[in-house]
C-alpha cells in the first residue's frame, strides 16, 4: 500500500491521519499483497448521480452546506471500511456520523484560514499513486470498482487538504524524547516480540492460464525480477515484485501456508487468493525474537505522536464545535440509506 500507508493511517475515531489502511497492507514500508480494491482511501462504491433530492442540504457546518450526494459519498467512504456485521449497528453509524462532522469541521477551518491544495500538489499525489501500479493494473482496478477518475481526484484533494490542516494545527507539538520512547518500549514488550518472518517477492495475475505460463518461464530459468517487472499486475511490479518482510499468520491462510513452506530461493506453485493468482519467491527468513530498541525507535516515535495527536485533536475539535454552527438533518440516516 505504498502511497496509502506512506501518507496516513486511520485517525482512530478522530482522523489523526486521513487515508485509511488498505485491508491487505503488510507493513509501513509500503508493500501490498492484494490489490483487488485500488483506492481504499476513498472507498467509492461507484459513480454517484446527482438528482434533485441529492442536492438537499443535510449537514451545515458554519457557512458551508453539505448536500446529500456529498454526504452519502463521504459517509460510505467511512462505512465501507467496516466488516459487514458492523454496518447495520446504529451506534456504529452514529460514531461514523460524528467522524464525518469532524472531517467537515476540519475542512471548514481550512476554508476560514484560506488553506488549499494546489493543482500541482494534487497532480504530484496522483502521479505518486499511479507510480505504484503498472498502467494495466491501474486501469483494470479503476474499471473493476467503477471509479470515476475525476471524482476520485476531488476526493483525494479533500483528504490531502485534511492532512495539511491537521499538520498545521498540530505543528507545535513537541516530538517525544528518548525517555518517552524508552518507557514505551519497556511497557509494550509484547508488541516488539516477533514471529517467524520471511522476505519475499511475488508475481500477480488475474488469469490462471497466464499464471501457468509465467511459472513455466520461471522454471525454465528466467529471472523472477525481470518477469515480475514485465508481467505482474501488482503495484510492486516496478520493484521486481519485492513485497518485503511479513510475519507468519499475517496473510490470508493460503498465502501464509505457501510462503512459510518455502526455503530462501525457492519459488512456489500458483496460489489462488481473493486477489488473483500469485507466484511467490522467498528471498530470506528470520526466526522469532524481540526487535531491538534501535530498530523500532521511529515506529515508537510515530505511535507516541499519533496518541498525542489524538488527544490534541479531540480537544481542538471540541472547541471547534463550540464556536462553529453545526446542524444535522434529524432524518440523516434515512436519507443516507435511500
Amino acid at each position: 500500500m505504498a502511497f496509502f500507508r506512506r501518507i496516513i493511517r486511520p485517525f482512530l475515531s478522530l482522523l489523526i491521519t486521513l487515508l485509511p489502511i488498505h485491508p491487505f497492507a503488510l507493513r509501513s514500508q509500503g508493500s501490498w499483497v492484494g490489490f483487488a480494491v485500488l483506492f481504499p482511501l476513498l472507498f467509492l462504491q461507484g459513480c454517484n448521480r446527482t438528482g434533485d433530492s441529492e442536492s438537499k442540504t443535510v449537514i451545515t457546518i458554519g457557512a458551508t452546506h453539505i448536500h446529500l450526494d456529498e454526504a452519502k459519498r463521504d459517509f460510505h467512504e467511512l462505512l465501507s471500511d467496516l466488516p459487514q456485521s458492523a454496518k447495520s449497528q446504529e451506534s456504529i453509524k452514529q460514531q461514523l456520523l460524528n467522524q464525518l462532522v469532524d472531517r467537515y469541521l476540519i475542512l471548514e477551518y481550512g476554508k476560514e484560514h484560506h488553506l488549499s491544495v494546489s493543482d500541482a500538489a494534487l497532480a504530484a499525489a496522483v502521479n505518486s499513486i499511479r507510480s505504484d501500479f503498472t498502467e494495466e493494473g491501474f486501469q483494470e482496478a479503476m474499471l473493476r470498482d467503477y471509479i470515476d477518475f475525476d471524482q476520485w481526484k476531488e476526493q483525494l484533494r479533500k483528504r490531502l487538504l485534511e492532512k495539511k490542516i491537521i499538520d498545521q494545527v498540530t505543528a507545535a507539538m513537541p516530538l517525544p524524547d528518548h525517555a518517552a520512547i524508552l518507557h514505551y518500549y519497556e511497557t509494550h514488550a509484547d508488541i516488539f516480540t516477533t514471529k517467524r518472518e520471511v522476505k519475499f517477492r511475488q508475481i500477480v495475475t488475474n488469469d490462471l492460464r497466464k499464471a501457468k505460463n509465467l511459472l513455466k518461464r520461471l522454471r525454465q530459468g528466467e529471472d523472477f525480477d525481470a518477469v515480475a517487472r514485465e508481467k505482474s499486475l501488482a503495484p510492486e511490479a516496478k520493484n521486481g515484485g519485492l513485497v518485503g518482510w511479513v510475519e507468519k499468520g499475517e496473510l490470508e491462510k493460503t498465502m501464509d501456508r505457501a510462503l512459510f513452506s518455502l526455503k530462501p530461493g525457492q519459488v512456489s506453485a500458483i496460489i489462488r487468493s481473493p486477489y488473483g493468482y500469485h507466484i511467490f519467491q522467498v528471498l530470506a527468513s528470520r526466526p522469532a525474537g524481540v526487535r531491538p530498541l534501535l530498530e523500532v525507535t521511529r515506529e515508537i516515535e510515530g505511535e507516541i505522536v499519533r496518541a498525542r495527536q489524538h488527544a490534541f485533536l479531540a480537544e481542538w475539535l471540541k472547541k471547534q464545535r463550540e464556536h462553529v454552527k453545526v446542524q444535522v438533518d434529524p432524518k440523516i440516516f434515512q436519507l443516507l440509506e435511500q
